[in-house]
């Protein structure tokens, strides 16, 4: 999703009842801590798990420790992002809402997905 989460169009859609059944959690691109921030808590009010945080503010020390003091999600630097092994121990956090939820919706549910959310302006040349 990307532009942002202040696009009237992407909270329509993250907010959809398809987005909703679908997606177990999301990643949050951020070029600063605010952002980082400010995306995170519209995200959780909106009922999402936010898996965890990257994009340009990977690129400072100061900036993730002042998104992680913020945001309480951890944060990715590309090269982690990169890493197979990394992926998968962070996805497998995801199943817990969708196991609850495949519950409810019986044979022939639709499998889990993981969104990435990419904030083109904040995020250029980040993971």
């Amino acid at each position: 999703i990307a532009d942002g989460t202040l696009q009237e169009q992407n909270i329509d859609f993250i907010r959809s009842d398809t987005f909703q059944r679908i997606v177990d959690g999301v990643f949050f691109a951020a070029g600063e801590a605010l952002g980082a921030a400010f995306g995170v808590s519209q995200l959780r009010e909106i009922g999402l798990p936010v898996l965890g945080i990257s994009g340009k503010l990977t690129t400072s020390e100061l900036l993730i420790r002042e998104a992680t003091a913020a945001c309480k999600v951890p944060i990715y630097r590309k090269e982690e992002l990169s890493d197979p092994a990394q992926i998968l121990n962070i996805i497998a956090v995801a199943p817990a809402r969708r196991m609850s939820a495949s519950n409810q919706d019986g044979p022939g549910a639709e499998p889990a997905a993981l969104a990435t959310r990419n904030n083109a302006e904040n995020c250029q040349g980040a993971a």
